[in-house]
């Protein structure tokens, strides 16, 4: 909720305005992330954009004050679970054509639950 009256951009937004941030459009943003975007593509992480920053480019934990106090640690959890994951196994679609079918809300779910092939290396 805005605590004063100011200006986003050019646009006004008076004192106790409700400002929704829509993350899932932020996280998928094509000025930063390219036009495939809203596309699976884990692979981008490995070379990110010069457009790219770490705190308003991904808001999944969001930023400023209302960060989640959390954020760092799950990064690093995170982090272990993959290099983990990656070098012990590989990872494929479960049939030719898949395709990622999510919801967003507060977070991002997989409808049906994103069944994949997995194999030790």
């Amino acid at each position: 909720m805005a605590n004063k009256t100011d200006y986003v951009g050019d646009i006004l937004v008076p004192e106790g305005t409700v400002v929704y941030i829509p993350i899932a459009m932020v996280n998928t943003d094509k000025g930063t992330w390219g036009e495939d975007a809203e596309e699976w593509k884990p692979s981008r992480w490995l070379d990110l954009p010069k457009e790219f920053n770490l705190t308003y480019s991904f808001l999944s934990f969001y930023a400023g004050s209302t960060a989640c106090i959390g954020k760092t640690m799950a990064f690093m959890e995170l982090k272990m679970t993959i290099a983990r994951l990656i070098t012990n196994f590989t990872f494929e679609p479960a049939y030719d054509g898949q395709v990622l079918n999510v919801e967003t809300g507060i977070s991002t779910i997989f409808v049906d639950g994103m069944p994949l092939c997995i194999k030790r290396v």
